[in-house]
């Protein structure tokens, strides 16, 4: 048996008040009429992309999170990129593939391989797969992958 490290310790406790906050944001967020802007980053390379596994809900999604007030969308998803994965991207280089009222999807197509870069926080896993064996992702998010 390993003797846990402060880091480990810590990570699991950021995790644990993640999880626990998360239902009650999505609840506030709902209180306020839903009205907070995400933005997420399909990230295709060689016919694969990148999904992550968020510490705090379930499953597989993108690269992703809010727009802060006054923040542009595709700022946002460069930022969020960046802050969960590792990986630097201009909003120039950025498609949209799909917009809602709540939320708008990119693509982005890295000329190299992209390092990815986990903080074992908020996201626990990151990893590129082909979009076919994706099995659990939201409806939309598939939609998004297939195209």
């Amino acid at each position: 048996m390993t003797t846990p490290t402060v880091n480990g310790i810590l990570n699991r406790a950021i995790r644990a008040g993640l999880t626990a906050a998360y239902p009650f944001l999505k609840l506030w967020d709902s209180l306020r009429g839903g009205t907070r802007m995400g933005a997420a980053v399909i990230v295709r390379y060689k016919g694969r992309v990148l999904l992550v596994r968020h510490s705090y809900r379930p499953g597989l999604g993108l690269p992703g999170g809010r727009v802060r007030q006054g923040e542009d969308p595709a700022i946002a998803a460069c930022r969020e990129l960046a802050e969960e994965v590792g990986i630097e991207a201009d909003p120039a280089e950025l498609r949209l593939v799909r917009a809602s009222k709540r939320r708008k999807i990119y693509e982005f197509r890295p000329a190299v391989e992209p390092s990815v870069a986990i903080d074992n926080r908020e996201v626990v896993e990151a990893r590129f797969a082909d979009p076919a064996e994706v099995g659990e992702l939201e409806p939309e998010l598939k939609r998004c992958l297939e195209t």
